[in-house]
């Protein structure tokens, strides 16, 4: 069982803490720190100044992410031309979170040394992760040139998958799965080490900083969302890669979770625990937790919030989150989704009052609100 008892990983958190703190401050732009140093959900290329105080966080702007469904570079430097365009536009700087959600983890012909993505329907096709990569590039070139002389404006941008099927393995078998999942991790971390890199060299690191991301979630059948085992595969994948660079975001949901803290919660036959969602969302070192904040209720709000509690209260560390998804858009574009259709921010209000609302979990400061959408529809 993974273990919290590590230092160097609680001084991390305690850190960006801090930045988060200071960040209800004024910030002035620098440059982004090289590559060789450690990135974290709260890290910028923005230094925080204490000039005057504030008791409360306004609303961030939305951001626009994209369920890819054209890889193509031409089509993806348009997209990062829409937010540059956006940005130069509105007064002062900007600062977003955006995913680009490729799909599925794939290895095509179940061949380990095919590693990608499995795109969305109905425009689904196996994409190699040198293509991923380009799209990436393009996507980042398209919101240089066109933020323009507006170069204070900032873009995070997650590169996305999830931790749905067998990544090509035609197999329930949980050990060949988390065998593919952890070579998928693997793939993923080293292509966002060489995008860092490639975003420093290209000048780029002012205005632009690169994560992974993944939509982690689960359901009660073996042949969908994986299990705590298999997608720890994923994470071990991933933070072995890592070069202790490159973080990754999940922004998926915490499927059937109490709204208080009930360390004997299990969900039904993939065994899911608190523990689980806590581990892969927060407590493996390149984690950090940008979930779905999907149902007007509220209750996805109240769900984290528990996993948050649950952190404090079993490891005196509640999570940092570094924003919210919704899903507004993607909704207004193919309907189907009465009840979970949360405005942006609807979705960034509810987490921000549930995490405020309890001592333990307090976070004055969510930075990011992310609104999905389907790229083509």
């Amino acid at each position: 069982m993974p273990s919290f008892t590590e230092n160097p990983i609680q001084r991390l958190r305690a850190l960006a803490l801090i930045v988060f703190l200071l960040s209800l401050f004024v910030f002035v732009p620098l440059t982004q720190p090289i590559p060789s140093q450690a990135q974290s959900a709260s890290a910028t290329s923005r230094l925080f100044l204490p000039v005057i105080y504030r008791d409360y966080q306004p609303t961030p702007l939305f951001a626009t992410s994209y369920y890819i469904q054209d890889e193509t570079p031409a089509r993806m430097y348009d997209l990062g031309c829409a937010l540059g365009n956006r940005d130069r536009t509105l007064p002062g700087a900007q600062d977003s979170l955006v995913v680009l959600n490729f799909g599925q983890g794939w290895f095509d012909g179940g061949d380990l040394s095919k590693p990608g993505a499995g795109l969305f329907s109905p425009y689904w096709h196996y994409v190699p992760i040198n293509a991923i990569e380009a799209a990436v590039k393009a996507y980042i070139q398209g919101y240089w040139v066109c933020s323009a002389e507006d170069q204070e404006s900032q873009v995070m941008v997650a590169i996305g998958t999830n931790n749905y099927g067998g990544y090509g393995s035609n197999t329930t078998n949980q050990n060949t799965r988390r065998t593919y999942a952890y070579e998928h991790g693997k793939t993923w971390a080293q292509m966002v080490v060489r995008l860092i890199q490639w975003v420093w060299d290209s000048g780029y690191s002012r205005q632009v900083r690169i994560a992974g991301a993944i939509d982690i979630e689960w359901d009660s059948q073996l042949t969908g969302w994986n299990t705590p085992y298999v997608t720890y595969g994923w994470v071990s994948g991933f933070d072995d890669n890592d070069n202790k660079q490159a973080i990754y975001y999940n922004f998926g949901a915490c499927v059937g979770c109490p709204t208080s803290v009930n360390p004997d919660w299990v969900y039904p036959s993939t065994n899911w625990t608190q523990f689980d969602v806590y581990y892969v969302s927060y407590g493996a070192p390149p984690a950090w937790p940008l979930p779905e904040i999907y149902a007007t209720s509220g209750v996805n709000a109240r769900q984290w919030q528990a996993i948050s509690r649950y952190g404090a209260i079993t490891f005196n560390l509640p999570m940092e989150f570094a924003g919210v998804m919704t899903q507004y858009q993607a909704c207004q574009q193919r309907g189907g989704c009465s009840g979970i259709n949360n405005p942006p921010e609807s979705g960034w209000k509810q987490l921000f009052d549930a995490l405020n609302a309890d001592p333990l979990t307090r976070q004055p400061i969510l930075r990011w609100i992310t609104d999905i959408r389907w790229q083509i529809r």
